[in-house]
Formats: C-alpha cells, structure tokens, sequence
C-alpha cells in the first residue's frame, strides 16, 4: 500500500499546483494530475499521508479537505533538479538590494520587481514567499498576496555567497571528475588483466557474448572506432568481473568476494546515471562515489 513512487508523484502535483498558485489550497482529490486513476482513493490518501507526517504538505483533518505543499516539500523537490526559479531568486534580492542602499526602510511593491526582472505574478509571489520562508527578506501582506518586501541583513549576506548554481557547477563538475577518472582505472584494469591472461583475443575469451553485443550497438549508435572497453557500463563491467574463468583465475585475489565488488558498482550505477542525465546528487551520493572511488582504485592499484 505504502510506496515510495506515489509519495513523489503526490508532492510533484502539490508543488506544480503551488507554483501556479502559491497562496492557494486544494484537495488532493480535486483531479489525479500526473497520478493513476485505478489506484484507489484510500491507497493514495495514506501515501498522501506520510507526506504529512514527514511536514511536506501541511497537516488538515483529512486529506479530502483542502492543503498544499510545505516549504520543506518544496525544498525537497527543488533539491532534486534545477529550477529557474534559484536564479529569479537572487535576481529580486538584488533589486532589493539596490533599494535598500537608496532607502533602508522603503518596501518596494512586488509588482515594480516583477516588472525589472520580467516575471509573472504566480512567479514573482512564490518567489517572494520563499525568500520571506528563508528569512532572507521582510514583507507586507495583502489578502491577495504579497503587496510589497524588503531585504533583510541575511538576504544580504546571502548575496555575497556563491549563488546556488555556482556551488552546484562545483560539486557536480568534481564529481564527475571523480567518476570518470574510476570508470577509466576499472577499464584499463580489467582490459590489462585480460589481456594478460588471454594475449590478443581477450575481447573475445575474456567478456560474455551479451556484453559484446551490448557494445557493438552501441560502437554502431555512437559511429565511434574506441577500444571496444571504452563504451562498457557499470553493469558490463560486473559481468566481465563474474565470468568464471576470469573471476577465479584474476579478479578473487584482487576483490576477495565478488559481494564486495559487485555491491560497489550497483551502488555507482545509478550514481552515474544521474550525472550523465545532469542531475544534482544529494550529499550522501557525492560522499558514496569519494568514498567508492578510494575504496576501488586501492584495491586494483594497491601500491
């Protein structure tokens, strides 16, 4: 009854219902946008649910009554992809900022913001809410929405931070530094310790017909004459570790157990895919790969 990929759907449909309207409510019942009509009511209702209890959507006395997404919820999904949002962010602090050096006790009207930096009204309000929510700016409330606001001392020592996409540039950039340097080591490794072991057909003797045929599709996809090891994938690498002959022969004495290894790369797979798909990796991804990425290249290069 309890899943995970419902919970994420629920939120999804709160936090696109919030930004097209961020000082409504509505019940999660009103329409299933984005969600499976034959799932029953009652299943989506206790996903729904742990939501409230985790404090991403607020709390009502029942779930068929009008609610909408926290600034926790908002805050996780945001965490997960980049939104333009971050930019529209620091853009109307700057405004502010500009204001405030002229007028320290002035609000400014949200309408003039949102006309310097091109913004809609939905745009402009949800963004001042989250800025008045991160305690960055102080505002004055119309039944409406926002009427007007001003930047604060932490909106200001916000500026002076590297902005929020110049911190993801970093992380992401060193992590796929990371990441490229351990899929390049692990093929070489592999390609080296086959060759020695099977001279010039160690394509051929040394790697699972599968894995092969993987790679000349994708030889084909990318019109591209690299070594053939070059387009292997986590999964492929696992299978040429596994191979009878090859894992008793040359990889136990390096891996010790192939639950170590293994557990490892299935570990990395999805790790890399969100990296190849551009996606930002939470804190406890980015210390798995460091602490991975250590663990692997000691292990096949223990000196």
């Amino acid at each position: 009854m309890l899943s995970e990929e419902l919970q994420n759907k629920i939120l999804e449909f709160f936090y696109k219902f919030w930004c097209e309207n961020p000082f409504s409510f509505i019940s999660l019942f009103n329409y299933n946008d984005g969600l499976d009509e034959k799932i029953d009511k009652k299943v989506i209702e206790v996903n729904a649910k742990i939501l409230v209890d985790n404090g991403l959507i607020l709390p009502r006395s029942t779930l068929r009554f009008n609610t909408r997404i926290t600034y926790n919820g908002i805050f996780l999904i945001e965490s997960k992809r980049f939104t333009p949002d971050i930019t529209f962010r620091k853009d109307i602090l700057e405004k502010l900022h500009v204001q405030f050096l002229e007028n320290h006790e002035n609000y400014v009207n949200v309408h003039h913001i949102a006309d310097e930096v091109e913004l809609t009204f939905p745009q402009i309000q949800r963004n001042i809410q989250m800025l008045n929510y991160m305690g960055l700016i102080e505002t004055r409330k119309v039944l409406s929405g926002f009427q007007s606001a001003r930047i604060n001392a932490h909106g200001i020592k916000y500026l002076e931070r590297p902005s929020i996409l110049e911190q993801m540039k970093v992380v992401m950039t060193s992590s796929y530094a990371i990441l490229f340097m351990l899929e390049s080591q692990l093929r070489e490794f592999l390609k080296n310790t086959l060759i020695g072991e099977y001279g010039d057909n160690w394509w051929k003797n040394g790697v699972t017909k599968g894995v092969r045929d993987d790679v000349s599709k994708l030889k084909l996809q990318y019109n591209n004459n690299e070594n053939d090891i070059n387009y292997t994938l986590f999964p492929h690498l696992r299978k040429i570790i596994m191979k009878d002959n090859n894992w008793k022969k040359l990889y136990e004495p390096i891996f010790k157990t192939q639950r170590r290894i293994i557990a490892r790369l299935e570990e990395l797979e999805p790790i890399r895919n969100k990296i190849a798909h551009s996606r930002l990796l939470n804190n406890e991804e980015i210390m798995k790969l460091e602490i991975f990425y250590n663990e692997i290249t000691r292990m096949i290069y223990p000196d």
